[in-house]
């Protein structure tokens, strides 16, 4: 789940996420979008699922989590994203 400013689309993040996912990226949804008085009132909290498939291989934790940090990073320095805090 990211916080982003309010003027951020979706579609520009799930852009993002498309093209730093890599090729076993195959499915992008939102299953949260939220604002209200728990966050900043410029922001709002936005949560997306990510599958990751191949049918070539069993995908391992650490290759997709270098993959998601990839992501995370150019989420952070292209719309100043950052992971809510729980």
């Amino acid at each position: 789940v990211l916080i982003v400013s309010k003027g951020i689309s979706a579609k520009d993040l799930i852009n993002c996420i498309k093209s730093n996912g890599g090729v076993y990226l195959k499915k992008i949804d939102v299953f949260d979008l939220y604002e209200g008085k728990q966050i900043k009132e410029n922001q709002k909290s936005i949560g997306f699922s990510l599958q990751y498939y191949s049918l070539e291989k069993t995908l391992n934790e650490p290759e997709i989590d270098k993959v998601i940090e990839k992501i995370l990073i150019e989420l952070h320095n292209s719309f100043g994203a950052k992971l809510r805090e729980k």
